[in-house]
């Protein structure tokens, strides 16, 4: 039986502070080792890496540092000390040494030796081998070295080495993604039950989603948890969505989707269909063209010409900004856009929150009298009155919710901003922001309202695959794997410029 029930979540390698006499701080090392092991996650604490100062330290320190840690979390968390060695001799007694400090297993790291003159893959398993047996209660974990180096293990050494049944985990650092996808795969099929651990700090996502073993990953162990993602990127920040962490946390967001459905092997509508919908996508999305922005010299002539090239691509609804001109010579702008709307075409207005209550309240009585798909956000997002108080004047549709980033503000749009009778809403109102393909997966696999879109602006990144059309309003989504965006040539072709 592993002497460790759970190799599979989170192991930090501790550093270890010291004194200004450069002797351990047992005070603080015991505070850090108990901050660490308190994080949801945490399965063990490794002593004496790369982290912990192991080359500074005498053979009687790494002891001590494993002591201190082990005695601060009896009970609670399991420690493994780390083996930097030269020599099967001095592995052995390192091994003992750390057994008796109270470490219930060993992360074996090569010799450094080994970095400039290499090894032979028998000397290897001698070298695990021997600290085994210097120690049979405790369990190694192989600690895997880069790839460019003299003492990277090959994959079939790997897999060797993982039916050794003391061996219970890996942890890897080829810094090579493709050499790491092959050790994985021997690894895997020479012993499935052996846990991975990634120490890529450069490569953390890629490493997670070829295999590794972490909290990060869902109930399977085959694909990544978005949700577990999502909430480890939200660890000890404040309450509330606006600022730039929406940004960051988003972008990273919507790369995890995208590979847990290519994991699947399914369209991310697909998955989401099945996960969170009926089951059923629908993948013929309405969507809307949005443009209608203030430029000099544009005029109501250029406001027309734009209008009319969405409606000949396809498209039923157009939308213009509003605003930013004077009210009068707003509605004469929206009156010649009205003007060249054919039977089944409308209009929406959006005026990108630049209101005050009074303002929006003056503008919804003027808008009353044309017909428009909907009057949107007029003021601050957050002014939840304002949307209510406007909602007793304009009786016209109305829309807002894009600037919302957090699930706390828009309850509180639902419950504070009068749009919504009894709190209720239904999906087919919902129309996601972004006019790009992730929202659009999203309307197709929860059946959603539909898309808005960008014939013209924030290109390549906005649009749809290549050959979709705009058809009566809809595109219909082929089925590509994850949101997509491999089926947009542009748009892919930016992106491996941006990796490379």
């Amino acid at each position: 039986m592993p002497a460790i029930a759970n190799y599979r979540g989170i192991i930090p390698a501790i550093s270890c502070p010291f004194t200004p006499d450069h002797r351990i701080d047992e005070p603080a090392l015991r505070k850090l080792a108990s901050w660490l092991a308190g994080h949801e996650g945490v399965v063990a604490i490794m002593t004496n890496g790369h982290t912990g100062e192991v080359f500074s330290l005498t053979l009687a320190e790494r002891a001590e540092v494993t002591r201190i840690v082990a005695d601060e979390l009896k009970g609670r968390t399991p420690v493994i000390s780390s083996i930097v060695c030269e020599g099967l001799a001095e592995a052995a007694e390192h091994a003992r040494a750390a057994q008796a400090a109270g470490a219930v297993a060993l992360d074996v790291m090569p010799p450094h030796h080994w970095l400039r003159f290499g090894f032979t893959p028998g000397h290897a398993l001698q070298y695990f081998e021997a600290i085994h047996k210097a120690a049979p209660g405790l369990d190694l974990v192989c600690h895997v070295y880069p790839a460019w180096t003299r003492a990277s293990y090959s994959s079939q050494l790997l897999a060797e080495l993982a039916k050794l049944p003391y061996l219970q985990a890996f942890k890897v650092g080829q810094r090579d993604m493709n050499k790491y996808a092959r050790d994985i795969q021997a690894i895997r099929e020479a012993d499935p039950s052996k846990a991975i651990h990634t120490c890529h700090d450069e490569y953390l996502l890629a490493s997670m989603v070829q295999g590794v073993d972490a909290t990060l990953v869902d109930g399977t162990g085959e694909n990544l948890d978005p949700h577990k993602v999502w909430a480890r990127m939200m660890i000890n920040e404040k309450p509330g969505g606006h600022g730039e962490r929406s940004v960051a946390v988003g972008t990273i967001d919507m790369a995890v989707w995208d590979a847990v459905a290519k994991i699947a092997g399914q369209p991310l509508y697909q998955l989401l269909a099945e996960r969170y919908g009926n089951g059923t996508p629908d993948p013929r999305v309405f969507v809307y063209a949005a443009g209608g922005y203030y430029y000099p010299g544009k005029g109501v002539e250029g406001l027309q010409r734009e209008m009319t090239s969405y409606l000949a691509r396809g498209y039923s609804v157009v939308k213009m900004k509003i605003g930013g001109a004077s009210l009068a010579d707003d509605c004469e702008r929206i009156e010649s856009v009205l003007k060249i709307l054919g039977p089944g075409q409308q209009l929406a207005v959006d005026a990108n929150g630049r209101f005050d209550l009074q303002t929006a309240i003056d503008y919804g009585r003027a808008l009353s009298q044309y017909p428009l798909f909907w009057y949107e956000e007029a003021g601050d997002p957050l002014d939840y009155e304002l949307q209510a108080r406007l909602g007793e004047v304009y009786k016209g549709p109305m829309a807002t919710g894009e600037n919302l980033f957090s699930m706390q503000d828009a309850r509180n749009l639902i419950r504070h901003g009068g749009m919504l009778k009894d709190h209720g809403w239904s999906p087919s109102r919902c129309i996601p922001h972004g006019g790009h393909q992730m929202p659009l997966a999203i309307a197709a696999g929860l059946g959603l309202g539909g898309n808005e879109s960008y014939p013209d602006l924030f290109q390549p990144y906005g649009g749809f695959p290549d050959g979709v059309k705009v058809e009566n309003g809809y595109v219909t989504l082929p089925p590509l794997p994850g949101i997509g965006f491999e089926g947009k040539s542009d748009l892919i072709a930016e992106m491996h410029a941006l990796a490379s």
